[in-house]
């Protein structure tokens, strides 16, 4: 009995030390990075273990060379940067090589992100130099005179209460004069523009290729970028037919059809669309990862950025426009009886009040005869180069070849196992037959 308590309280003292055991940290420099992914800016870092990071070719990319300490964290495998205890960004021109050649020599900028629809209104614009003061200065501007709106709102709730008071007090005075009665003031609208503070960095955009980037005389600094450019872009498609809407089937090249089964209502939203080599984007993602992009070094996939807008859908039946139509935005209401079910509608904010909407999208009504397909047009008319989808109608013949194709590999496996099972069969009795008696 002793023993054993003994046992359990080794036990106990190991795992506490282990759980009580902080990662050793670092202090080294590292390098900021604010990378563009085709959509957004992914902040990552370059720690002294990962001195090769990925960029996108034709984009503005911010660096920032800091002095900090890094821990590796073995849950995750990965290297990871405590900026609470320490961040001391370096200053000095930061030299950009090609080579044995020195092509620029860049000093830190003011920059700031902007939203002009809104923080979750659509994809953010890096602005520099006095563009990112007057960005944020307009922010600033917008915030003041909400709350001006709200101060004036709250004044006009006290006279609209003082009112409503006097008109319960005799509202029978107010027939006739329906115009005078009290009515409740609206509440003043949130800012739709956004701007991030003004911060200050190296702002860099490269053509496609190898390059090396260090402050001068900062050796330490040094890092090595390889930027790289898709394989190929264009649009692609969410395709949610009415039945399936939570599972939205995706079209992201020119020559894939999109198969339907009867009568259909499908909904099509588009977006901007990039193939690119799986290891150096998930590594512009999250680089001091170890897991990161293992694998897909000769892997390529489209990677799904920001939805279309601005557009119109053309649809085409057996080769003849009938009909185009314009992007709305859909709201999923749920049946209101027991049985599970919903109703996709127009998405109406009268309606809907503070509820978003579900999805955005060309609502596209499809009957069972005929050859459709569609494409997208931009506001001048203009076709946008690959946005040409075919749409197949898999007709009752279509749907039961499609059932039996999957069964023939299998009937021919059975055939041949019975085959050779008979040939196994007779070479068994053969060999019985012919043997020799033994006495």
């Amino acid at each position: 009995m002793k023993r054993t308590w003994y046992l359990l309280m080794m036990v106990f003292l190991l795992a506490t030390a282990v759980l009580a055991d902080a990662p050793e940290k670092k202090e080294q420099i590292v390098n900021k990075l604010l990378l563009f992914d085709g959509s957004q800016w992914q902040e990552t870092f370059s720690p002294q273990e990962y001195t090769t990071f990925y960029m996108l070719a034709g984009s503005d990319n911010i660096i920032n060379p800091t002095k900090t300490k890094v821990y590796y964290w073995p849950i995750t495998k990965e290297y990871m940067a405590d900026y609470y205890d320490l961040n001391e960004e370096l200053e000095g021109t930061l030299e950009v090589y090609k080579g044995n050649k020195l092509l620029a020599e860049l000093e830190k900028q003011d920059y700031s992100f902007a939203y002009p629809k809104g923080y979750y209104g659509g994809r953010p614009e890096l602005v520099s130099g006095e563009s990112a003061q007057e960005a944020a200065q307009k922010y600033q501007l917008e915030v003041e005179a909400y709350y001006q709106r709200v101060l004036e709102y709250q004044v006009a709730m006290d006279d609209y209460r003082a009112q409503l008071d006097v008109f319960w007090e005799n509202p029978e005075a107010y027939k006739g004069r329906e115009e005078e009665i009290p009515h409740e003031p609206s509440q003043p609208d949130f800012p739709v523009f956004y701007a991030t503070e003004v911060q200050k960095g190296y702002i860099l955009n490269l053509e496609p290729g190898t390059y090396t980037l260090q402050i001068a005389d900062e050796p330490e600094t040094k890092r090595t970028v390889v930027v790289f450019s898709p394989r190929r872009e264009g649009p692609g498609y969410d395709v949610r037919p009415s039945q399936q809407w939570t599972v939205p089937q995706n079209s992201n090249e020119i020559k894939e059809a999109i198969y339907i089964s009867g009568k259909q209502t499908l909904y099509i939203t588009p977006y901007n669309g990039l193939e690119v080599n799986q290891y150096k984007y998930a590594k512009l993602k999250k680089l001091p990862t170890e897991l990161s992009g293992r694998g897909g070094e000769l892997r390529y996939f489209w990677m799904q950025l920001d939805y279309m807008q601005d557009i119109k859908l053309e649809v085409f039946k057996d080769g003849k426009l009938i009909d185009t139509i314009d992007q709305k935005m859909w709201y999923v209401e749920q049946t209101a009886d027991a049985a599970l079910g919903y109703n996709i509608i127009e998405f109406d904010p009268k309606v809907q009040g503070e509820r978003p909407p579900s999805f955005e999208g060309f609502k596209v009504e499809l009957d069972d005869s005929g050859r459709y397909s569609f494409r997208l047009v931009d506001e001048n008319g203009e076709v946008i180069k690959g946005s040409e989808r075919l749409i197949r109608n898999i007709g009752p013949r279509s749907r039961f070849f499609a059932l039996l194709l999957p069964l023939i590999p299998i009937l021919v496996g059975t055939l041949v196992w019975i085959w050779r099972s008979s040939l196994s069969a007779s070479e068994k009795g053969t060999d019985k037959t012919s043997a020799p008696s033994m006495v």
